[in-house]
């Protein structure tokens, strides 16, 4: 029993390691990509109600790139603790 017990925890252990390297590697490069372009567009624009607007898109961005961080960290905590 002891030794399925392990390999459970084992399978789940991968499994969260995975799911949060996939939304490291993938979510988090679109959205650091589309935060960089509109920083892009802001600075080229001339309308200044505009260049406001891609503010607000870039940080709404930002703040799902912090959202995305966390919840990698989290399923990395969680990770740490069934390896204990």
């Amino acid at each position: 029993m002891e030794k399925q017990d392990y390999e459970v925890r084992l399978a789940k252990l991968n499994e969260r390691n995975r799911i949060a390297r996939e939304i490291h590697d993938h979510v988090g490069h679109l959205l650091s990509r589309s935060i960089l372009q509109v920083g892009a567009l802001m600075v080229t624009q001339q309308d200044q109600t505009l260049c406001e607007n891609l503010g607000h898109v870039r940080d709404t961005l930002a703040q799902a790139m912090d959202s995305i961080r966390s919840s990698v960290h989290d399923l990395h905590a969680d990770s740490i603790d069934l390896e204990m």
